[in-house]
């Protein structure tokens, strides 16, 4: 009978210690870069994922007014340049959203020495 008892709580024991073991869950953050590329009037986006997922770039006027959203490969890694002579002079902020996470940048497009160019401001 002891030795039931015994075993009883030696068993209950090791079952809590288990399932009172949480192991630590690594939050997946994706490194997002956002830089001006070599050509004039040309921001690249690159994006290393931790894991696999959706990624997209949604670009906004100064008044939030969504002007274009463009979704990126699912794979493990995503780079595009996105060509901004097209833009009006002005404040713009640009969202890049991966695996929920959102990096947001603005930038400006403006006329120096009589050539249009813009700036990242963030």
């Amino acid at each position: 009978m002891k030795k039931a008892i015994k075993l009883s709580a030696l068993l209950l024991l090791v079952s809590t210690s288990i399932f009172a073991a949480t192991g630590k869950v690594k939050a997946t953050q994706d490194v997002v870069t956002v830089q001006s590329a070599a050509k004039p009037m040309v921001v690249a986006i690159n994006i290393q994922k931790e894991s696999a997922g959706k990624s997209y770039v949604t670009f906004f006027d100064a008044d939030s007014n969504e002007l274009m959203t463009d979704y990126l490969t699912g794979k493990e890694s995503a780079a595009k340049n996105y060509d901004l002579s097209e833009l009006p002079f002005g404040t713009y902020t640009m969202a890049v959203t991966s695996n929920n996470q959102v990096v947001k940048k603005q930038l400006t497009v403006f006329e120096e020495y009589g050539v249009k160019t813009f700036m990242l401001l963030q």
